[in-house]
């Protein structure tokens, strides 16, 4: 059975379990003619009623599952078993059989941080224990033991945040006090908030990549939505094999799926500029690594603007 015809087969078996389709003449959303079982301006299902039993409430939501897993499977495994196609196949237009863009890499990164939250291991943020000594700023990495003292937060009694640091420089004494030291005090806070806006952190970085897509590839010349495009499916195939590598970590014991994973992610990078682009092998491969190293860099800089903002939060 062809891919295109999955959802039609559905709404057509639907169809022969009601027995019949509705008898009105319009449909009650956009009042258009009926010409049959769905409206054929806004696609809604006519009804003979507008009360709905349970049993059509049930199929409606079974339809709405089955219609979007019927497209799901299809477009990861193009994505991930001929990497670059997906993109190619929406620019020629043969969007109804996949999963739209940027509904896929919500589901993807909703799947994910879901793995990553399960699976993970480690924080998100180390925090760690900071002192002064003679004027000079010290920190060093890893909890400090707070032993039975009380309370919720790691406060050092041996520190003066606001003597101590007196004659750091303005800029350093406002990061150690705003930033540094929330996030000492109170790291599992930290850590939620953290986590929490990760997400919307990185999906900035998907305009950002297609913004350097758009300047590397001029020709041919392509609306920046075709190159946005392209970056979503790839973040959204990156996602899923970060979430199998975490996942097969944490199965494992080891940390060499995820190893496995990231090298997977940087070869899935230059099959799909090869496959969309047509740019020779050595081309692709000098402007994979030039968008590794920026996007590399620019994320490191997002990862920490969202730790800061997260302190500043507390």
């Amino acid at each position: 059975m062809s891919g295109l015809g999955d959802d039609a087969v559905v709404r057509s078996v639907e169809g022969l379990l009601e027995g019949h389709a509705s008898q009105r003449e319009r449909c009650l959303d956009c009042e258009a003619p009926l010409h049959g079982l769905y409206c054929s301006r806004c696609g809604q299902k006519s009804t003979r009623g507008v009360e709905v039993s349970l049993r059509q409430f049930g199929r409606e939501a079974l339809d709405s599952v089955f219609s979007f897993d019927s497209r799901i499977w299809r477009t990861l495994r193009l994505l991930i078993a001929q990497p670059g196609r997906l993109s190619v196949e929406y620019w020629q237009g043969r969007r109804a059989r996949y999963v739209a863009p940027l509904r896929l890499y919500l589901f993807v990164s909703f799947v994910a941080f879901l793995a990553l939250g399960l699976f993970g291991e480690g924080e998100l943020v180390t925090t760690g224990e900071i002192r002064s000594d003679g004027g000079i700023v010290q920190i060093s990495s890893g909890a400090r033991d707070t032993g039975s003292d009380e309370g919720t937060g790691n406060e050092d009694p041996d520190i003066d945040w606001q003597t101590d640091f007196a004659d750091a420089p303005a800029p350093l004494r406002w990061f150690l006090l705003e930033i540094v030291r929330p996030a000492i005090e109170n790291p599992e806070r930290i850590q939620t908030i953290f986590a929490q806006r990760l997400p919307w952190a990185i999906f900035l970085m998907v305009p950002f990549f297609a913004a350097l897509l758009k300047i590397l590839f001029r020709r041919p010349r392509r609306y920046f939505v075709a190159h946005l495009v392209f970056s979503l499916h790839l973040h959204a195939a990156a996602f899923l094999l970060i979430a199998v590598g975490a996942t097969a970590d944490w199965l494992t014991g080891s940390e060499l799926p995820s190893t496995v994973a990231v090298v997977a992610i940087v070869v899935l990078l230059l099959l799909s500029l090869r496959t969309a682009y047509a740019d020779g092998w050595l081309l692709s491969a000098l402007k994979t690594a030039l968008l590794v190293f920026v996007h590399t860099l620019a994320l490191s800089a997002v990862t920490v603007l969202t730790v800061m903002v997260s302190a500043l939060s507390l």
